[in-house]
């Protein structure tokens, strides 16, 4: 199951592509709705940031590297079959883990709606580009 040949290039892109939705999902979109649920001012935000974006790129290429294990594995070569995948790593991975932390964190649903809606895209954009560019 384990895939060797891997496309390095294609897992830094695709380890850009959390980033790249994250600037926008998290400034333009829903930043100051984020920042209201979660308690953070503009100068904290801009004050964190810097270390925040270090660990998430390392995170980002992490995910990248997974899923294009994951592709691989499963030979996907089809844009349909690779957002199958991305939907369910994110339903049986991400909105699990996270959607128990929230209750347990007694935060909004707002916020895990966020936060999950930004994974989903995620985890389906990575899978679909690790599909096609192999």
């Amino acid at each position: 199951m384990w895939n060797n040949e891997l496309n390095w290039l294609a897992i830094v892109v695709g380890g850009l592509i959390p980033m790249a939705v994250g600037m926008v999902w998290y400034s333009v979109l829903f930043g100051k709705q984020w920042q209201a649920i979660v308690g953070i001012s503009d100068e904290a935000a801009k004050a964190g940031s810097g270390k925040a974006m270090g660990f998430s790129v390392v995170m980002s290429m992490i995910l990248s590297f997974v899923m294009a294990q994951f592709v691989g594995a499963f030979a996907l070569t089809a844009i349909g079959d690779a957002a199958q995948l991305g939907f369910w790593f994110w339903l049986g991975f991400s909105l699990t883990t996270n959607g128990m932390n929230n209750a347990y964190e007694m935060k909004p649903m707002k916020l895990l709606f966020i936060n999950q809606l930004y994974a989903l895209i995620i985890f389906i954009a990575v899978a679909i580009l690790h599909s096609q560019w192999r």
